[in-house]
């Protein structure tokens, strides 16, 4: 068997983070496999697990099959963490200032 197994990935997967935070846990299913021949074992790794904690912006996930020939195969997705949340801005309390006698401005 000279032949490399057939992998499928999953979707690529875009994603937001939850209040307060930068980073959010991804899971996502293993690809589907095709080998010709059929009964045999393909030996699956990703170079990121699911259940990871990915960091905002766009990670390739690369999946690699080998095959119990040696044969390999790798198929990649991406997934997107995008930040949702508005940003928090506190303004300080109001300011009171009174200036001198006969004084009409302040700094």
């Amino acid at each position: 068997d000279l032949q490399a197994p057939v992998l499928t990935c999953p979707a690529d997967i875009t994603v937001t983070t939850g209040a307060g935070l930068c980073t959010r846990v991804v899971t996502f299913a293993n690809p589907t496999v095709a080998d010709n021949c059929g009964g045999q074992h393909v030996t699956l790794t990703a170079d990121v697990p699911s259940g990871s904690t990915f960091a905002l912006g766009q990670t390739t996930v690369t999946f690699t099959g080998i095959d119990v020939q040696g044969n390999v195969a790798t198929c990649v997705f991406h997934v997107t963490v995008q930040d949702s949340e508005a940003p928090l801005m506190p303004c300080p309390g109001d300011i009171t200032a009174s200036t001198d006698f006969g004084v009409c401005g302040g700094t």
